[in-house]
């Protein structure tokens, strides 16, 4: 179901009826709202980079050696750096 409703959303924009109705039937409706936030955001993400001609990088970010991972230290960092 949910990758019915997901599926139409992004080919159709608007679910159909059916596939709504479906989804109440399945799903609460903040995971209606979730799943329909979720898509759009991809939505939105695909045709910025896109629009824009930008590449993905070549190698997946590893998150935890990642200097936003320690907010704190990074915004220390930004604050400090030289002009």
């Amino acid at each position: 179901m949910a990758v019915r409703f997901v599926d139409e959303c992004v080919t159709r924009v608007k679910v159909s009826d059916g596939t709504f109705a479906d989804a109440k039937e399945v799903f609460s409706p903040g995971e209606i709202v979730e799943m329909t936030l979720l898509t759009g955001f991809y939505m939105m993400i695909a045709r910025f980079l896109a629009t824009l001609a930008i590449d993905l990088d070549a190698t997946p970010v590893n998150w935890s050696q990642s200097d936003c991972v320690n907010e704190r230290a990074y915004v220390s960092r930004m604050l400090t750096r030289s002009a």
